[in-house]
């Protein structure tokens, strides 16, 4: 079969001397892995096509039951220029891309992600927008499409509205909520910063156009990073093998990235 979707690329490595084996997100079916044959030969048509980040659209010989489908044709739906311009945005998009491979299994298509994705792209390619603000912005939807939804409002224990106290909000990792005063002994918690608490209230209600109203501080986006991210690794297993994660936190803090291997 013979089969005609979008996608966008998660990752390549090298099969043979003139080979390439790509993961990819699709539209249609989901997480994949296609074998681009002569991509490594002079004048390959998929030389500049098949690129992580790339937003594509593919042609392949469908096999039901096979691991490795077969690659026929790839043309760019669109560019994204910005991405390769500061290696905070290529940061923030190789970031977001293994968030994907790293959660998804060859289960079948998750539309909605899809969009997400694409979304979070074309965000990132926007010259007024944070990059934390997009990174955060997806990972708190990839948890929703994950069935682990994340809550700014009310109590994890009892559904209560939860006020601001002090100088921080008892969150519980966990269960991807806070906790009311009542509760704060029904769970093991860490404290959110009242600006890292209100950053994900921005970041759970804006919709995709609206990514460049927020202005994230590097604290509160930080240390909003690391609480979605352990919320993800407390459900998911995949996430422990994360490795340009790490490297995205230490960008969001602001130190200087000399070696990301």
């Amino acid at each position: 079969m013979i089969l005609n979707t979008e996608a966008v690329v998660l990752h390549t490595r090298r099969f043979s001397e003139t080979s390439l084996i790509v993961t990819c997100f699709t539209r249609d079916r989901g997480k994949l892995t296609v074998l681009a044959r002569g991509a490594f030969r002079p004048k390959s048509k998929y030389a500049s096509v098949l690129q992580p980040m790339g937003y594509l659209r593919l042609i392949f010989y469908w096999k039901e039951g096979r691991d490795l489908q077969t690659l026929s044709a790839a043309e760019t739906i669109q560019r994204f220029p910005r991405l390769a311009s500061s290696l905070e945005r290529m940061t923030a998009g190789l970031t977001i891309l293994e968030l994907v491979n790293a959660c998804l299994h060859d289960d079948g298509a998750h539309p909605q992600l899809f969009n997400n994705l694409v979304a979070a792209l074309h965000g990132l390619d926007q010259p007024d927008v944070q990059e934390s603000t997009v990174t955060l912005w997806f990972m708190a939807r990839l948890a929703n499409e994950l069935g682990y939804t994340l809550r700014s409002d009310e109590c994890g224990v009892c559904d209560e509205p939860v006020s601001v106290r002090e100088q921080n909000i008892p969150y519980s990792i966990a269960m991807g909520a806070p906790l009311c005063a009542e509760h704060t002994g029904a769970a093991s918690y860490r404290p959110l910063l009242t600006q890292s608490w209100a950053l994900l209230r921005e970041v759970l209600a804006v919709q995709p156009e609206g990514l460049n109203s927020i202005t994230a501080s590097t604290a509160a986006a930080t240390e909003l990073y690391d609480a979605i991210s352990a919320f993800i690794k407390f459900h998911v297993e995949g996430m422990k093998r994360l490795r340009v994660s790490p490297v995205a936190g230490k960008i969001l803090a602001g130190n200087t990235i000399t070696n990301t291997e």
